[in-house]
């Protein structure tokens, strides 16, 4: 896949590509084109405090020499086409990632607002703001929550990005029947290249069945083989729901947590894939309205672990039934790095919900 950006240098596109190259993102490319013709326009600091007529979306990058500005970051985030601000002279795994999924057109994970603002700048920001609830606003920004509908059921996520290597990454994607929700994550950024190949082959599909899953699977196995003799640290998460009986089906490999009704989650039977000696997993239930779900990737429980915050969490999940959505979202990231010393988590992680409206209509 190619992004068409615009950049004031050809040099800023190699470097970009470089990175994506170093941390194996093979799956795409920047590519140097014209304004006019851009998906977004990526600008230096100098740039935006020079140009005033700024129009369309865009990427900011700064330098070290840059974060005494305190101010200028500030205003920064209150502009709505401002997508993302990274430091060029430090370009992180979570950079690379968040740039590839704010310049493309791609749905994992869609960001609205500027999400990654380092350390550096994070203590600069809070060093020129007196009022907390400034504050606040500023690291919501840092962790997005996104709402896709489809059919009368929502799918509300929220992710974030950590410093470790490999990853998650998650899509849902909506089809005339059906939705697919897909979760992977990995410690190695070749590995996680070949699940986000896998995440395209469902994709393509105009129907995902089960014979579908088991073959895409069996591949995935079989390419993983060839690049490690041990991938038991692979987690992978398919779930299907068909819109018309509203049966929901879950195959998943992996430290994965469910919420809910308990009810929901019994007879879990061993089926198909061999990932180190492992298979996936597989339930099935019948959403009925009302119904809410939770799932807590792999990566919740390795930062719950690495913070010392799992009482925390087990007391929170208690709860989730009772919670309004954005609440049991916000405190679930905030316990994650309540004891953490920078602004962000060691590992990706991602948390959806998915809730079915009182008004759904299955077919009996």
């Amino acid at each position: 896949m190619e992004i068409l950006i615009h950049a004031q240098t050809q040099e800023l596109i190699n470097l970009l590509n470089s990175k994506l190259s170093e941390y194996s993102f093979n799956f795409t490319k920047f590519r140097f084109t014209s304004e006019d013709d851009s998906q977004i326009k990526i600008y230096s600091k100098n740039d935006i405090e020079n140009n005033k007529n700024i129009n369309g979306n865009f990427v900011v990058y700064y330098k070290n020499e840059d974060l005494s500005d305190g101010s200028f970051f500030e205003n920064l985030l209150e502009q709505d086409n401002c997508k993302y601000v990274f430091n060029l002279e430090n370009l992180t795994k979570a950079d690379v990632f968040n740039l590839v999924s704010v310049c493309s057109n791609i749905e994992r994970p869609r960001l609205d607002r500027p999400t990654n603002i380092n350390d550096e700048v994070s203590r600069t920001l809070l060093n020129s703001v007196d009022q907390l609830q400034r504050v606040k606003n500023i690291y919501d920004k840092l962790v997005p929550i996104r709402t896709i509908e489809n059919k009368g059921i929502t799918f509300t996520s929220k992710y974030i990005a950590g410093d470790s290597s490999g990853g998650e990454y998650f899509d849902i994607i909506k089809k005339t029947n059906q939705t697919i929700v897909l979760i992977s994550s990995s410690t190695s950024y070749l590995s996680s290249s070949l699940l986000l190949e896998t995440f395209e082959s469902f994709r393509k599909l105009e129907n995902v069945k089960e014979e579908n899953i088991e073959q895409i699977l069996n591949i995935l196995g079989k390419r993983l083989e060839e690049i490690a003799s041990d991938f038991s640290n692979i987690a992978l998460m398919v779930i299907t729901i068909d819109h018309l009986t509203m049966e929901m089906n879950t195959y998943y490999l992996g430290g994965f947590k469910f919420l809910g009704d308990d009810d929901q989650f019994h007879n879990i039977t061993n089926v198909f894939g061999d990932f180190s000696g492992r298979k996936m997993q597989h339930f099935s239930c019948v959403l009925n309205r009302k119904t809410k779900v939770g799932i807590l990737s792999p990566g919740i429980e390795k930062n719950l672990e690495e913070f010392n915050t799992k009482k925390d969490m087990v007391d929170l999940s208690s709860r989730f039934l009772e919670l309004e959505t954005k609440e049991f979202l916000d405190e679930s990231f905030y316990i994650q790095k309540k004891n953490s010393d920078s602004s962000f988590v060691k590992y990706d992680a991602t948390i959806v919900l998915l809730e079915v409206k009182n008004n759904v209509i299955s077919k009996v």
